[in-house]
């Protein structure tokens, strides 16, 4: 919601930042982070799903565990190479929130940890879909 408005106000700002906060914190982060970031929300629910998925990847205190993780990884990969996510193509912003998670875990868990990830990307750079090539 502050991306689509183009405009922020500090006491939306405020709100939106507790509001991430708080789905941070939620011991399921990251299955919460799946359904905003699918493909059939609007791109400001798709870049506030990324950044959750993004923080909770990151987080220390809870750290996401290793069911968790595999899960996240294995949510990326198959996103990666459907074309159902063509649609992110136009909303730059949730694109480059999707590649900042992307990378994120990739430097945790890549190349030991995610071997998918590297048939995935070839995938992905050699689609006919501009959507995904984008990402």
């Amino acid at each position: 919601a502050v991306h689509a408005s183009g405009a922020v106000d500090a006491a939306r700002l405020a709100a939106a930042r507790e509001l991430h906060q708080t789905v941070c914190r939620h011991a399921s982060a990251h299955q919460v982070a799946f359904r905003l970031a699918s493909p059939h929300r609007p791109p400001e629910v798709q870049h506030f799903g990324f950044q959750v998925l993004l923080a909770a990847s990151k987080a220390r205190s809870p750290p996401l565990g290793q069911f968790e993780r595999a899960a996240t990884r294995a949510w990326l990969a198959s996103n990666l190479t459907s074309d159902r996510w063509a649609n992110i193509a136009a909303a730059p912003y949730a694109r480059a929130k999707c590649a900042e998670a992307v990378a994120s875990l990739a430097r945790l868990d890549w190349p030991a940890a995610w071997p998918e990830l590297s048939p995935a990307l070839f995938q992905l750079a050699s689609a006919p879909s501009p959507g995904s090539a984008a990402l």
